[in-house]
């Protein structure tokens, strides 16, 4: 689904040609220097819901923490930027700070493609060694500033007010903190001015990559196909087609209600993770799951419970998650043949008729139900990408319920796959069970009855008793199918 990385190496090599970050000598005083790349120490942070810091960003979190969900809720970022002490004095120039990508081409570019980036401080040099940062909603990392005219104040870009160009929709991208130093007497920043390109940080601590922040709105595209539903003694079985060459899911689960009352069919197997894990792609994030109550922030003039995403940008690929998951809901992270059994047979009865079968959920999720898709309705463990069915056990049987296969990527986007409705599972009794109900013809003791007085017939009532089981056995399975 994401093959961009090559355009931002692309991108990059072509903004080293016009904007080298050397650390230069300023002719004029002999010992000092303008500050450059390797004379600061960028940091990310990630933080609750009320902004505070957690824990400093991962690589992991780095590449797969921001989605369509923490975009629209406004989960910020925090930052630190410092200057570092070497013992050669700085030039004391004016260094301006900003969010997002192509920050230099945006800054003087004509063309109304690539908007201003958020700007978070105008500053001399010497006021970064006791540290400067800003805490940021994730649209900054690919969005411009809305409206903003060419004598705008720094007012008019602070990431805190400004308001953005885009929304949390569109391509993933990558973004960071963009630095520039005046070095001419023309004012604000040339695009060679340019000596942080939004990818130099110390969260990348091995020191061989050079990264933003990754961003990812999009669910999986490829997805599967031919879901199908058999019943069998307290569990429905669910299975799928994987497209050729396999789905760019990184997992699945499935939700479950009742469908007479819409409540969940399992309840407590997810819980929480809460908003500053890295899931690892094991579970998915809706706006709904991660902030119930509102968005933490929206754009100045904005309200309710999103906020924007992606324009002018550089894009890559993207993703977030880490797997807190419990309860004891069946073999749901097996696969194929391996997840059924004598249980996923049925008596026969009644197979629910022509009801009809749902293929996917409303744009609009509602606020209840399975497509909500809210965590109450999980009722599978992950499911990792090349998963082909799974058994979804502590059901009642004679109760109908309706079931949704959820597909998300590795940040965690979800994405309805296909909804199955009124399946009711069925008791399936073994071989004694079924002799009690067709009268007890199978005798009181079993194999071991010995009839002294007919034992010249015992091998036709041996024959009679196997017979009887390999009907029991012979059970109808009922298959529900999308096509």
């Amino acid at each position: 689904m994401r093959h961009l990385r090559p355009l931002l190496a692309a991108a990059a090599a072509g903004l080293a040609l016009t904007a080298t970050p050397a650390v230069a000598q300023d002719p004029g005083s002999g010992s000092s220097v303008n500050p450059g790349a390797d004379s600061f120490a960028i940091r990310y942070y990630l933080t609750d819901g009320e902004g505070n810091r957690v824990r400093q960003m991962t690589p992991n979190d780095m590449r797969y923490f921001v989605n369509k969900a923490r975009c629209e809720c406004g989960q910020k970022i925090d930052s630190q930027v410092r200057l570092l002490s070497t013992g050669t004095p700085y030039n004391p120039i004016q260094i301006y700070g900003y969010i997002g990508t192509q920050c230099a081409t945006a800054e003087t570019s004509f063309n109304p493609q690539f908007k201003r980036c958020a700007q978070f401080t105008a500053a001399p040099t010497n006021s970064f060694l006791s540290n400067q940062g800003v805490a940021f909603a994730p649209i900054w990392l690919t969005s411009g500033v809305d409206n903003l005219s060419e004598m705008a104040d720094q007012e008019a870009r602070d990431p805190e007010t400004a308001t953005p160009a885009g929304t949390c929709d569109g391509a993933p991208g990558e973004g960071g903190i963009w630095l520039c130093g005046q070095t001419d007497s023309n004012a604000g920043c040339q695009a060679e001015e340019f000596f942080i390109t939004g990818t130099q940080n110390v969260n990348f601590t091995d020191g061989s990559t050079s990264q933003g922040i990754t961003v990812d709105y999009q669910p999986p595209l490829s997805l599967p196909t031919n879901l199908s539903a058999s019943v069998g003694d307290g569990a429905v079985v669910l299975s799928w087609s994987l497209p050729a060459g396999g789905s760019d899911a990184y997992g699945f689960r499935v939700l479950c209600e009742v469908a007479e009352s819409g409540e969940p069919a399992v309840s407590g197997l997810v819980s929480d993770p809460g908003v500053a894990a890295n899931t690892y792609g094991t579970i998915y994030y809706t706006k709904e799951n991660l902030c119930p109550d509102g968005a933490w922030w929206t754009p100045s003039g904005q309200s309710g419970t999103t906020t924007g995403g992606t324009t002018d940008g550089t894009t890559t690929d993207g993703t977030t998650t880490d797997g807190t998951t419990t309860g004891t809901t069946g073999t749901s992270s097996t696969t194929d043949a391996s997840t059924t059994d004598a249980t996923t047979g049925t008596t026969g009865g009644d197979t629910g008729g022509d009801t009809p079968v749902s293929t996917v959920c409303p744009d609009d999720r509602p606020e209840s139900g399975i497509c909500s898709l809210k965590w109450d309705y999980v009722c599978t463990n992950h499911l990792a990408g090349n998963t082909k069915s799974t058994r979804v056990t502590g059901l009642e049987n004679g109760k109908r319920y309706n079931f949704l296969l959820l597909a998300y990527d590795q940040a965690g986007n979800p994405i309805s796959v296909g909804k199955i409705e009124n399946v009711a599972p069925v008791e399936t009794n073994d071989l004694w069970e079924q002799c009690e109900a067709d009268g007890d013809i199978c005798g009181d003791a079993g194999f071991c009855a010995v009839d002294r007085e007919a034992q010249g017939g015992h091998g036709g009532a041996l024959a009679f008793v196997i017979g009887i089981g390999l009907a029991a056995a012979r059970r109808r399975r009922w298959i529900r199918k999308i096509p």
